[in-house]
């Protein structure tokens, strides 16, 4: 008998994973997620299983699955399981606000989406885009008025979305007030610069208003954009491509970062819990605890094994492994996170202080151990890449006291303690405790009493600096 082709087995596999889901069944957990040759539906087990981990009445890992067909373009399964969703939680106003955006896809659907906007608001007034994607709709429905008022009240809020100030801007436009269209097209662009659509839009009124030159200008600046884009498209065609793969690895990571959020959510209910049961009820939890926790961490790694080029996973979970004391996995996946992202000054400095907090105690005698010399230079390289930063230098300078008292370096120990009081804005007692030490081991003990004196003076209430400050004081009568 032939073999089936990879496509229908991954649709009648799919077909049967859904319907198991949505018959509210779902299969056993699987030991071991399926092959990564097909993303989609590997995607689709992770979310499947992670459903597994938590309770079963909450709305929560049934949206999630939704998500991932959302992500995969498969809106109608999207759907289904969004409604499923709804009847677990019918006010879960993320739900509702991703139903609006698919009906707002389709054109004789758009009534809908607009209803289904308005009940998530009533759900939840600050529903993040909510109001942007109403106004989008509205302009498409030729509601110029309601569009603008929509618009209005989602910037009034807060919003410096670059979206919604062009989408105010298009509206503007269509009703020919053309001033307050190229006020909203300029902060579109402030606030994305690479966007295509403000640079057209501000062409086209600064045309009607007779500033002809400046239309000119973002009319060429469009052709470049457009030209980019164009050339893009064009090498997506050109053989040995593997753009798709590489986006459908991208959402898979989304999905593993969307069930490590899942996860620190149970787990929080679990950590409220806790202090109210005992016995063996107790015992449950601290198992649940452990198991949220490991499998949470797994997802944020998981996550970075098919996008590396996220930021805030790499920080949240070196941060997570420090404090959770497993130094060597942070400083492993530090080290990553400063070869993927070499210009990042934060990087630098928590990996560097991760280094400097393992560093075998100082001998007498003996040079700074490999890893002060690892975290020194780290931390020096925070400050060079980002030199205006007044908490970089204060923890150069206080890693120097710390780990590395030369002559040399006592004396670039009062530099950043110095730089770090003039750069920070709002200096803390830490400041001029730092900058103190910093001049007495440098030999400038006038220094050091003038900034013990100011830092007791701006904070009488520190028990440090008080302290530091009268014993200086005594020092200097007993000197007498």
């Amino acid at each position: 008998m032939a073999s089936l082709p990879l496509r229908a087995v991954r649709c009648a596999f799919l077909l049967w994973l859904s319907a198991c889901q949505l018959a509210g069944c779902g299969p056993p957990a699987p030991v071991s997620l399926p092959s990564e040759d097909d993303l989609y539906a590997y995607s689709v087990a992770v979310a499947e299983r992670a459903r597994s981990l938590v309770r079963q009445d909450w709305y929560l890992p049934v949206f999630h699955i939704g998500k991932v067909h959302q992500r995969f373009k498969s809106d109608n399964t999207a759907l289904e399981f969004y409604h499923q969703a709804l009847e677990l939680d019918p006010g879960a106003a993320d739900v509702l606000r991703e139903i609006g955006y698919i009906l707002s896809q389709r054109g004789d659907r758009m009534d809908e989406a607009l209803e289904v906007y308005k009940r998530c608001l009533r759900a939840n007034p600050n529903q993040k885009d909510v109001r942007a994607r109403m106004g989008l709709v509205l302009t498409h429905q030729g509601d110029l008025d309601a569009a603008v008022a929509v618009l209005t009240e989602e910037i009034q809020r807060g919003s410096t979305d670059a979206l919604t100030h062009y989408n105010l801007g298009h509206a503007y436009r269509l009703q020919k007030k053309h001033e307050l269209a190229v006020k909203h097209f300029l902060v579109a662009l402030e606030q994305s610069p690479d966007m295509r659509e403000p640079m057209w839009g501000l062409a086209r009124s600064l045309k009607v208003l007779g500033r002809v030159e400046e239309a000119e200008k973002y009319l060429e600046q469009f052709r470049v954009k457009k030209a980019e884009y164009d050339k893009n498209t064009d090498a997506k065609l050109e053989p040995g491509y593997d753009g798709p793969r590489q986006r459908e690895r991208k959402l898979v990571a989304d999905t593993w970062s969307a069930v490590y959020e899942m996860l620190m959510r149970d787990l929080k209910t679990v950590v409220r819990a806790l202090p109210t049961v005992s016995g063996p009820e107790k015992a449950d939890l601290e198992n649940r605890y452990d198991k949220l926790a490991d499998e949470g961490l797994r997802g944020l790694e998981q996550s970075l094994r098919f996008n590396e080029n996220q930021r805030d996973t790499f920080r949240e979970l070196v941060k997570t492994y420090d404090r959770l004391g497993n130094k060597k996995k942070a400083l492993e996946i530090g080290r990553r996170a400063v070869e993927v992202f070499p210009t990042d000054a934060a990087f630098h400095f928590q990996v560097g202080g991760i280094y400097l907090s393992v560093a075998p105690p100082a001998k007498e005698g003996r040079g700074p151990s490999v890893e002060v010399d690892e975290g020194l230079r780290l931390i020096t390289r925070a400050v060079e890449l980002a030199p205006q930063h007044g908490p970089f230098h204060l923890g150069v300078a206080s890693a120097i006291l710390a780990h590395g008292r030369t002559r040399e370096l006592t004396r670039t120990a009062v530099q950043h303690a110095e730089n770090a009081l003039d750069l920070t804005a709002k200096p803390l007692a830490e400041n001029y405790r730092i900058l103190s030490m910093a001049y007495f081991y440098a030999g400038d003990r006038q220094g050091a009493m003038r900034t013990l004196q100011e830092g007791a003076q701006r904070f009488p209430d520190d028990p440090q600096l008080k302290n530091a400050w009268e014993r200086s004081q005594n020092a200097e009568r007993g000197r007498e």
